[in-house]
């Protein structure tokens, strides 16, 4: 390589009669392509001290050619040394939770919490090379109680001094305990020391690497990439997909689509839009929301969405694999949501978006009005490809059926963060990929909708969920019953149980006409039945507490103060009333502050001036208060216990800044 030029070469792919290269400045929107008869090719007039990217594609024959590879990266040399510096990253509150370890690969750092919220161990560093995946796990620390925490990790990839680029956001997870996930460096041929940033923040992800925010802790670390495999780009590898086309895109095609914080404007591409260099980056287990805009030369007609995912990455697209079905037509933009199952595969596959006139278009081949377009996805925190080899007990299901689903069939299926859309399936949807969580001793609605071939029918409805995990759906287990027959939409609450067993299990939705199915195990005449899965997480018991204040096990209560503090006229207090199941707290604090936090130590929290809170279970619970001023960085905490006996007791405490 130098100032101008760059040799470049790739793995040879057997049966291919030659090679195109396209390659262009970084930010440019224009290719520039060159053929090579052999797997190797030199480019010049190149910029100095310049960031370029390229892909390249097997030619088999004239009309047989792979897609291009994913987009890789080298720098012409011609730079000028010059000091990077980055901006600035911390929360205002460590107390309550931090970066406790952080592991990847050759660092492995406990650090406990950082004062000012900011942790710099650039000192600290790992080798790592172009093209190769690297495991990650990153541990919070608490001072009591856990708390859901969110962790976005950035790597300076091209060593530009900023985390902005495209593929610089590396991690995303969240969880009250140990996350893990891997990241793959891209293949950039640019070698040498950069900077690696960790975010981590109280219950949402952090937007952008240079924010400043509430709760949490922010650590930098330093990387070096080498060349992996001297300068070469990985083997040229290609997954076939079937082809899929619209023979008439002139009246009505795909014109925009939204994905989460991604947006694709394409207009008319004579019924096939390969996007897939276009990267849609998603979380397994998590739900976006999606807009599908289609775009008209005159009139606008009822169109029908899908969207598909190469979730285990095998080249085909499954019908378990299907994200997305809007169940109808609809002439305006379409919203809905996309939920990525967490058993899907790790790493980059191809996302298929098909619109067609009146009905669902198939998954290959050719349709006459609408349009198909591909994307890349790449799917974040999810398998291995492997098989769980975990020892967990797999449990079996009754199988419950309609045997008739031509003429009536479940359309619709909204439960908190499901919002699934499906046309017929025959008598029976699987749709456990798809999960939400709920919480015990909650309510939340729920939303059937019916789908038709030509008249509605009189269609009765219920719902069970398998609450205690032990593949049966009992009576008790009934969480939604229609009563009668509705004929489109039918609209309730489910509630969960205060002694409903933690963790995943299944719900079962059957739709029978004119009767309800008589157990959730029943094959009927007409209508349809669809699994899915809900997470049950703890709530409360119900059980009547009484609380005093005290201290624990010797340790005694104590007052911290930010070191940030300029306000000297801050003084922390407070004091509380116990009326059986409600306690109910009082900010007594005085001098200027606001914003309060209060964290009760059995994993609530509350941000009100004087909150309520009910304890479930005796016990002792680590409690922090805390008052602040964001405008001088002045904060005061208090932390202590509450003890909770069985006896009633009534006690008031006032704690002032010393």
């Amino acid at each position: 390589m130098t100032e101008n030029s760059t040799n470049l070469s790739w793995g040879f792919i057997i049966g291919a009669e030659g090679y195109t290269v396209r390659y262009r400045k970084q930010g440019s929107n224009s290719w520039i392509t060159k053929d090579a008869g052999s797997n190797k090719i030199s480019l010049d007039n190149l910029e100095s001290c310049t960031f370029y990217e390229f892909g390249v594609q097997a030619v088999c024959t004239s009309t047989n050619k792979s897609d291009f590879t994913d987009t890789f990266t080298f720098k012409t040399k011609g730079c000028t040394t010059t000091t990077v510096n980055y901006c600035s990253s911390r929360s205002y509150n460590s107390n309550y939770e931090w970066i406790d370890k952080v592991s990847f690969g050759s660092i492995q750092n406990q650090s406990g919490s950082n004062k000012d919220g900011y942790g710099n161990y650039t000192s600290m560093s790992t080798d790592l090379e172009v093209g190769q995946t690297y495991d990650i796990a990153l541990t919070p620390g608490f001072a009591g109680n856990a708390f859901k925490e969110a962790f976005v990790v950035w790597i300076d990839w091209n060593g530009d001094g900023d985390f902005k680029d495209d593929n610089e956001r590396v991690f995303e997870a969240s969880g009250t305990g140990t996350v893990k996930g891997q990241i793959t460096v891209p293949n950039s041929f640019e070698n040498g020391k950069t900077r690696m940033r960790i975010a981590m923040q109280f219950k949402e992800m952090v937007d952008n690497a240079c924010d400043n925010f509430k709760y949490g802790e922010v650590e930098d670390y330093s990387v070096y990439l080498k060349g992996g495999n001297g300068g070469e780009a990985p083997p040229v590898t290609t997954v076939e997909y079937c082809t899929v086309k619209s023979t008439a895109s002139k009246y009505e095609w795909i014109d925009q689509i939204k994905i989460g914080g991604f947006t694709n404007t394409s207009g008319n591409d004579n019924g096939y839009g390969n996007y897939t260099d276009k990267v849609i980056n998603v979380q397994a287990g998590s739900t976006y929301d999606i807009t599908l805009t289609p775009g008209y030369s005159k009139s606008s007609y009822n169109e029908y969405w899908v969207i598909y995912a190469d979730m285990d990455q095998n080249g085909k697209f499954e019908q378990k694999e299907l994200l997305f079905d809007s169940g109808s037509g609809q002439k305006d933009a379409l919203k809905g949501k996309i939920t990525i199952p967490s058993t899907a595969q790790s790493g980059k596959t191809r996302l298929r978006i098909l619109m067609k006139y009146k009905d669902a278009a198939p998954i290959c081949g050719e349709f006459k009005y609408g349009e198909a377009e591909d994307y890349t996805i790449n799917i974040e925190g999810g398998t291995d490809g492997e098989p769980d080899t975990g020892g967990d007990t797999v449990v079996e299901y009754c199988e419950g059926k309609g045997n008739k689903a031509t003429h009536e069939w479940i359309a619709g299926v909204e439960l908190n963060s499901i919002a699934n859309k499906s046309n017929s399936n025959n008598g029976y949807g699987d749709f456990t990929h798809l999960s939400t969580i709920l919480e015990t001793n909650n309510s939340y609605p729920i939303t059937l909708t019916a789908g038709y071939k030509n008249s509605a029918y009189g269609e009765y409805w219920k719902v069970w969920i398998d609450f205690d995990q032990n593949g049966q759906f009992s009576t008790q287990e009934l969480v939604f019953d229609s009563g009668t027959g509705v004929k489109n939409v039918a609209t309730g609450t489910v509630k969960v149980p205060g002694n409903a067993k933690m963790g995943k299990t299944r719900m079962r939705v059957t739709m029978k006409y004119k009767d309800g199915a008589t157990t959730a195990c029943e094959q009927f005449n007409y209508g349809e039945v669809e699994d899915y899965s809900v997470e049950i997480i703890g709530g409360t018991t119900g059980q009547s507490i009484v609380v005093e204040m005290g201290e624990d096990e010797g340790e005694e209560n104590e007052i911290i103060e930010n070191e940030f503090c300029t306000n000297s006229d801050l003084k922390i207090a407070f004091d509380y009333e116990a009326d059986e199941l409600n306690l109910k707290f009082s900010n007594l604090s005085t001098g200027t502050f606001d914003e309060v936090f209060w964290s009760f130590g059995d994993g609530s929290i509350s941000e009100e001036l004087n909150p309520t809170h009910t304890y479930a279970a005796e016990g002792s619970y680590f409690i922090s208060f805390s008052v602040s001023d964001s405008q001088s960085g002045c904060m005061t905490t208090f932390n202590g216990f509450i003890h909770v006996f069985d006896q009633k007791t009534e006690h008031q405490l006032e704690i002032n800044h010393k």
